[in-house]
């Protein structure tokens, strides 16, 4: 399937955030990010809705547990889903938390909009293992 059709769900709760990854991955056909300002907003899509990719905000309370219910198949998307987790500060349990997750990648905040696209067009390489930004 070719990326720019690919639905990606933007977890994130910075508006400003949301709004510039969202036209600049339209502007540049790299995929359909759907956004959500929650998780709990994003788990009520992700429970009837099926994405290709996710890219999830973990300095909101609920986010490790949403990663939880996805890779344990309880949402409409797959199990393997790829993700890559966005996060203010990460200590090395975290890291390991998210390694166990299949987390694709983590970036910390603050990063470059341009860091964020990067990873969504790697979403779909074959997986490596976690790499920090």
């Amino acid at each position: 399937m070719p990326t720019r059709h690919r639905r990606v769900l933007l977890v994130e709760p910075q508006s400003l955030l949301r709004s510039t990854v969202v036209s600049v991955a339209r502007e540049i056909e790299l995929a359909r990010i759907e956004e959500a300002s929650s998780v709990q907003a994003a788990l009520l899509r992700m429970e009837c809705m099926a994405f290709d990719g996710l890219l999830l905000s973990c300095d909101e309370d609920g986010a490790l547990a949403l990663l939880t219910r996805l890779r344990q198949g309880e949402l409409a998307s797959p199990a393997d889903l790829p993700v890559v987790v966005m996060a203010s500060g990460c200590t090395g349990e975290q890291v390991l938390s998210l390694k166990q997750l299949a987390v694709r990648r983590l970036l910390l905040k603050p990063f470059k909009v341009r860091a964020l696209l990067e990873s969504v067009q790697q979403l779909w390489a074959p997986q490596a293992e976690v790499s920090a930004c």
